[in-house]
């Protein structure tokens, strides 16, 4: 028999690290990005200056400040492709974290599950609700829901998820329909699509630096998303 081959499973504490530095490699290479679209015109302007005092016709002072201007541009983007290489290797090493992170932090039912794994309130409910009736079931998952109440939602789902399928009151997913999104036991998952987008963000920039191409579809959701979270911080001064 081979032997298991187990990964471990990014922790929330992980994840909250992870789209830390991913926000601030996304950062970095924007910043890079926006450096090398204003350098060929800083370049010039200083290649420019630099030779205003030498004695030469203006055509050779134009060709002998573009050769500098030339040669300053092909430095910086050097560099710039230096710095955005070094970053890249985190982005890999975040995106195989991430990975191991999918069906864990981008599932709802295990986001609630996780939460309340171990809950004796969870057990309790569960004895309580082993032999109820479709209403019963109905009631308690709209009191969950009513209630944010993670343990009683995670204990009506794991009932009616046990039933057998001709059996069922209703989908074990109508619990969650009905339970409120913003509740804390779903703030894992939010900080994971949060890492997962600054990964996105850090790709997309990454290849533009080292490429010199820009993607457009990369770039739109980056502004919508930059929008999003102005939006969201316009809301919380209030």
């Amino acid at each position: 028999m081979s032997k298991l081959n187990l990964k471990k499973i990014p922790s929330r504490a992980n994840i909250q690290e992870l789209r830390s530095i991913l926000r601030s490699h996304a950062a970095n290479l924007q910043s890079l990005r926006k450096s090398l679209a204003d350098a060929r015109a800083i370049a010039e302007k200083k290649a420019m200056d630099s030779v205003s005092q030498i004695s030469m016709t203006a055509e050779e002072r134009r060709v002998f400040a573009k050769r500098q201007a030339d040669s300053l541009v092909a430095q910086q983007r050097k560099g710039a492709k230096e710095t955005a290489e070094k970053l890249a290797r985190d982005l890999a090493t975040a995106r195989n974290v991430l990975e191991l992170g999918k069906g864990i932090y981008d599932n709802p039912f295990a986001a609630l599950d996780a939460a309340t794994l171990g809950s004796a309130r969870r057990a309790t409910y569960m004895q309580n609700l082993a032999s109820a009736g479709p209403m019963a079931l109905k009631n308690a998952a709209e009191r969950a829901a009513s209630l944010g109440d993670a343990e009683l939602a995670a204990a009506v789902i794991a009932v009616v998820s046990g039933m057998p399928t001709d059996k069922r009151p209703f989908h074990p997913a109508a619990v969650l329909d009905i339970f409120p999104e913003e509740h804390e036991v779903f703030a894992p998952m939010v900080e994971f699509e949060e890492a997962e987008a600054a990964l996105a963000d850090g790709l997309s920039l990454y290849g533009e630096v080292v490429n010199g191409t820009t993607n457009p579809t990369a770039r739109i959701e980056r502004a919508l998303r930059d929008r999003e979270a102005a939006a969201g911080d316009e809301g919380g001064d209030e």
